[in-house]
C-alpha cells in the first residue's frame, strides 16, 4: 500500500497545477491542495484496488475543487420588485428588413425553408414532416439555405456584430441591394 508521502511526491505538482488552473487563485489553490491531501490521508483505507490509485486521487481532487466552489458561492439578495429589462436590439429588426431582397433571390426550396423555420418559427421536425423529407434532410436544407443567404448578403454588406451575435452595423458595399428592401410584412406575404 502506497503511503501519503509517496502519493504527495508522485502527484502534488500535477494536482496543484490542475487546482490552480481551476480556481485562478494561488492562495486558494494551496488551501484546496492541502484539503485534497488531508482527504487522501484520512481516506487511504477506502482504496481497495491499488491499480486504481491514480483515478482515486484525481476523483478526490475534482470533488474537493467542486466543494470549494460550492462553499465559496456568494449570493446577492435581489429586491422583490426587480423586473427584468429586456432591450431588443433595434438594429437587428432593421437588419431583418434588409434581408428581404436576398431571401427572394434564394431557390424556391431554400426560400421556403427560411420562411417556415426562421420567419414563422416552425420547428424543423414539423417542417420535415410537412415537406415529406427526413429530419436530417430538413436540417441540411435549412443550413444550406442560411449559408447561401449569408453569402448573398456578404456580397452586398459587411455586418460587424458584438460577442453575442447582435448586429452592430451594416456597411453597404458597391451595388448594395439593401436599398431595395420592402417592409417585413411584404416579405412574409409575398412568399
Amino acid at each position: 500500500m502506497h503511503t501519503t508521502e509517496f502519493i504527495w511526491t508522485s502527484f502534488h505538482k500535477e494536482l496543484h497545477a490542475f487546482i490552480r488552473h481551476s480556481l485562478k487563485d494561488e492562495m486558494a489553490s494551496d488551501d484546496v491542495l492541502q484539503d485534497v491531501f488531508v482527504k487522501i490521508h484520512t481516506r487511504r483505507h477506502t482504496l481497495k484496488d491499488e491499480g486504481k490509485l491514480v483515478s482515486w486521487v484525481w476523483q478526490i481532487t475534482r470533488n474537493t475543487v467542486l466543494d470549494h466552489f460550492r462553499t465559496k458561492r456568494q449570493f446577492t439578495e435581489l429586491p422583490d420588485d426587480l423586473v427584468l429589462q429586456h432591450e431588443e436590439n433595434p438594429f437587428n429588426a432593421t437588419f431583418a428588413q434588409c434581408m428581404s431582397p436576398f431571401i427572394h433571390n434564394l431557390s424556391p426550396l431554400h426560400k421556403e425553408a427560411i420562411k417556415k423555420i426562421d420567419i414563422e418559427g416552425m420547428p424543423q421536425k414539423q417542417f420535415a414532416e410537412q415537406e415529406g423529407i427526413s429530419y436530417t434532410a430538413a436540417k441540411s436544407r435549412v443550413q444550406r439555405a442560411r449559408l447561401h443567404l449569408k453569402d448573398l448578403f456578404l456580397e452586398c454588406c459587411a455586418i460587424p456584430a458584438d460577442k453575442y451575435g447582435n448586429i452592430l452595423d451594416m456597411i453597404p458595399q458597391k451595388n448594395c441591394r439593401c436599398q431595395e428592401r420592402p417592409s417585413p410584412h411584404a416579405l412574409v406575404s409575398s412568399m
